[in-house]
């Protein structure tokens, strides 16, 4: 888990832009509670799991609360170490843009 910004400028445009939510469950995150243990928390996550590729277009915004913790899921084993996002919610695809979709091969 490590920052994309120093501003985190680019965490908050892919947070904005998955609309508020998990990227894989779809559940409600609060901007405020970026890296914190509270209701709504998330990280950024490195699609690619290398922390040196801190590209907008490798951020994936995901919650680490249980029941879900898709951050963990992922982060030790899960879809985005193969570059692919899984499909679990109509919300999972929004704030991605054709070109991201198509680069990381993510599917319907």
């Amino acid at each position: 888990m490590g920052s994309f910004s120093s501003d985190n400028s680019i965490e908050k445009e892919r947070f904005y832009r998955q609309r508020r939510r998990c990227a894989l469950c779809a559940k409600i995150i609060f901007f405020e509670n970026y890296q914190k243990g509270d209701k709504g928390a998330w990280v950024a996550h490195h699609i690619d799991g290398n922390p040196n590729n801190c590209k907008f277009s490798n951020c994936a915004c995901v919650c680490i609360n249980e029941p879900e913790n898709c951050h963990l899921k992922i982060a030790h084993g899960g879809d985005f170490t193969n570059g692919k996002l899984a499909p679990k919610s109509k919300f999972h695809l929004q704030g991605w843009s054709y070109i991201e979709l198509l680069v990381k091969r993510i599917f319907l």
